[in-house]
């Protein structure tokens, strides 16, 4: 069969086991995407109506690559299949039952809408739509101080008919309890990618959906599980086998990723964990180049030596030449591009701090794990308005000049735009439209990265998720940053740990991890110390570099950091 091809003997008992629970166990480089799409696929193969088959994931750009991988698999057929994110099915629902367009607020108009109820401050109330969010999530419970702002909120956001993103799940859990008649949301096949990060009340979505079906399918890594910030439990992953008796256990366990000693590297790291269902992964790279660790004396020489690091693979392309030798030889003539290049980082300051020194070099950057909402509501409001007069066609590369013509589309949106017109525009112009204006009012930090653009790519560790790259750099792999913790904080080590793990696991053939031995941060000096997940890293997998203190230059050489 066609739609097998390719796969290894584990992808394809996942694609092919279709009846019953099934949990996929797909740990990081083991084509998890290539898999859901190839099931997708299958189930319309073997006469499973479209509009019966479910998959459900959590940024719109994983949906709309499964969207898009499934079309040329199935063509027209994948149209009344539902590929989308828990919000977008939330909203489907919610607007096929009140048979109109919902007003959705983002966070702006949520803190506007608080801030005009309550008087107070920015901090405080994006501290207080934040704990809204959480209860809502039933990720943590309302005291009665916070009941009476809570109640303010939901009968103004009520009086305006305007709903919020956590409305989204909360809402449609009840109208499927509620209402017997929603024969299209009855879906007979269910899959759910990135199970470990379903949250409580995302977690009921799904019992909800699936209750009267028993073929539900979880896919994902309980050594990938990241959000506890955001309300995940890793427990209803590892409890899958109970939840859902007779579950089919399925693991992918070729890595197709990463070098050899990036993998095995990575595996003895997350092997400290208790809570994983354990798998072996094996990858078909060749064994690659140790990992580098890098003993740098301050943060500013981090970010020095990121950018030369850089520059030395690309060619020069700033005044920032601080080293001329190479640390090794290994590379010879392989020529990269500024695309290849990751940093990622624990904290949003480090990213802003990497971030500048590269703006400073003239190196080309995208950073991600930032939303602009009210970027979002121009967009929206401007496809809005185009819902009261389309044509029956539409042509988008036209609409694309028009909307640049009149400074609607900013360059940063080019790449977005012209996915969302490949990805619709098989549909009616009012669908496509519908559709894209789903895709801003759910936009999340994980939609923002432009995979054309040939810019080197600075990213939390939490946004890095789903991403790879040829040369990846973790800066700032201290104790305190990574694992991330304060006096007054009590640390989830596995959960830092695992963290640490997707960071490791993004870099296919070069792996450098940085520490400074002292650092700026939070207003005050300190003295730092290496992270203890690097002595959870064999020897057998590093070399070791590290760079003394600065010393005052000669006007004859320059200052070399790596020897």
């Amino acid at each position: 069969m066609k739609i097998l091809e390719g796969l290894n003997d584990f992808q394809s008992k996942a694609v092919t086991t279709v009846e019953g629970p099934v949990l996929v166990v797909a740990g990081p480089g083991t084509g998890k995407t290539l898999t859901i799409v190839r099931r997708i696929a299958y189930l319309v193969e073997q006469g499973i109506k479209p509009e019966h088959i479910l998959a459900v994931t959590f940024t719109n750009r994983a949906a709309r690559e499964m969207c898009e991988r499934t079309y040329a698999l199935l063509g027209s057929r994948t149209q009344t299949i539902f590929i989308g994110t828990f919000h977008l099915l939330g909203i489907t629902i919610m607007e096929h039952v009140s048979g109109h367009e919902l007003l959705l607020y983002g966070r702006d108009e949520q803190l506007e809408l608080i801030r005009s109820l309550t008087g107070l401050t920015s901090k405080k109330a994006f501290q207080l739509v934040e704990k809204i969010s959480r209860i809502k999530n039933c990720i943590e419970g309302c005291d009665s101080t916070t009941r009476e702002f809570f109640d303010l909120y939901e009968e103004a956001r009520k009086d305006r008919k305007a709903y919020d993103l956590d409305d989204l799940l909360t809402i449609p859990i009840q109208l499927l309890q509620d209402k017997s008649d929603l024969e299209a949301f009855q879906f007979q096949y269910i899959m759910v990618d990135e199970y470990q990060d379903i949250n409580p009340v995302q977690y009921k979505f799904i019992k909800t959906l699936g209750r009267k079906t028993q073929h539900i399918c979880g896919v994902g890594d309980a050594d990938q599980s990241i959000y506890a910030f955001r309300g995940s439990h890793l427990e209803n992953f590892l409890n899958f086998t109970d939840d859902f008796p007779g579950t089919k256990q399925i693991a992918l366990t070729h890595h197709y990723r990463s070098t050899e000693k990036i993998l095995h590297a990575s595996q003895r790291l997350i092997e400290h964990n208790q809570k994983r269902i354990g798998t072996s992964l094996s990858t078909i790279r060749e064994e690659g180049v140790p990992i580098t660790i890098v003993s740098l004396p301050d943060g500013h020489t981090e970010c020095y030596a990121i950018i030369e690091e850089i520059e030395k693979r690309i060619g020069g392309t700033s005044h920032y030449m601080l080293m001329k030798r190479n640390i090794s030889n290994h590379r010879g003539e392989i020529s990269y591009r500024f695309s290849d290049f990751a940093v990622l980082v624990r904290t949003n300051g480090q990213a802003t701090e990497i971030a500048e020194s590269l703006k400073m070099s003239g190196i080309p950057f995208q950073r991600i794990g930032r939303i602009t909402y009210s970027r979002n509501r121009e967009l929206i409001n401007h496809f809005q308005s185009m819902l009261s007069n389309l044509p029956e066609t539409l042509d988008y590369s036209l609409l694309m000049k028009e909307m640049e013509k009149k400074g609607k589309i900013v360059p940063e949106d080019r790449e977005l735009m012209e996915n969302l017109f490949v990805a619709y525009g098989n549909a009616s112009p009012r669908e496509a439209i519908h559709a894209i204006i789903h895709e801003f009012m759910l936009r999340s930090s994980g939609d923002e990265f432009n995979s054309n653009a040939d810019v080197v790519t600075v990213s939390t560790l939490h946004a890095a998720k789903g991403l790879e790259f040829r040369v990846v750099f973790i800066a700032g792999v201290e104790d305190g940053l990574i694992p991330f913790r304060t006096s007054q904080e009590t640390v989830d080590m596995e959960e830092e740990r695992r963290l640490f793990y997707v960071g490791m696991t993004r870099a296919k053939d070069e792996l450098l991890l940085l520490y400074a031995r002292e650092r700026f941060l939070y207003g005050n000096r300190s003295i730092r110390l290496p992270s203890p997940f690097i002595q959870e890293i064999p020897e057998e997998y590093v070399q070791h570099i590290f760079v003394p203190e600065r010393v005052k230059e000669k006007k004859s050489n320059q200052m070399e950091l790596f020897s």
